[in-house]
């Protein structure tokens, strides 16, 4: 998916796999830290919204309005009607909806950096309700909306997001008194 023309973490690049395969790296590796996930998160979040920043028919009603219009599949009228709303405000605002949705990449990305408990807790907010946004508008909830074969990408990544931050969340890293530099993996 992440070679497609057009792809996006909205439409689902880069494909639900990659989040499956990272989850399996941190829970077949015993990195008690996080940290193979962590890496993970914030280098799919930060390229994520790297590419939506950076895609020129991103920044157009119509290029904009094609991520969510493509989920606009036959399904139930009130999930149709939501895409189509979506689609109609990107339509109407591609600017600001796309700096929005590129911008919240990045900011979920910093939620994995050691950056303090405080932003990190704001960042992983952040990157949640996106990752909820993207599931239903963009990804026509995966295989829920009618016609997909599997939650599509915005679905695992929320879980591993989730599931990493519960079993390493940086708040301990500060509360126990150390910084971040000195709990970096040994090479």
């Amino acid at each position: 998916m992440a070679l497609v023309p057009g792809a996006s973490l909205v439409t689902g690049a880069p494909g639900p796999v990659t989040v499956y395969a990272a989850a399996a790296l941190w829970l077949l590796s015993r990195d008690a830290r996080g940290w193979t996930a962590r890496a993970f998160l914030a280098a799919l979040w930060a390229g994520a919204g790297a590419v939506q920043l950076a895609t020129p028919a991103l920044w157009t009603g119509a290029g904009l309005a094609g991520l969510f219009s493509g989920a606009a599949t036959p399904q139930p009228a009130l999930l149709s009607d939501a895409v189509r709303g979506a689609a109609a405000l990107a339509r109407a605002h591609p600017a600001a909806v796309n700096a929005a949705l590129g911008g919240g990449m990045l900011v979920a990305a910093a939620a994995w950096l050691p950056l303090g408990a405080a932003f990190g807790r704001i960042a992983f907010a952040v990157g949640i309700v996106l990752a909820g946004f993207i599931w239903i508008f963009g990804q026509d909830l995966g295989v829920l909306g009618g016609t997909g074969t599997d939650p599509n990408t915005a679905l695992p990544l929320g879980v591993l997001g989730w599931a990493v931050w519960r079993e390493c969340p940086p708040a301990r890293r500060a509360r126990s008194g150390s910084r971040a530099w000195d709990e970096l993996p040994e090479v």
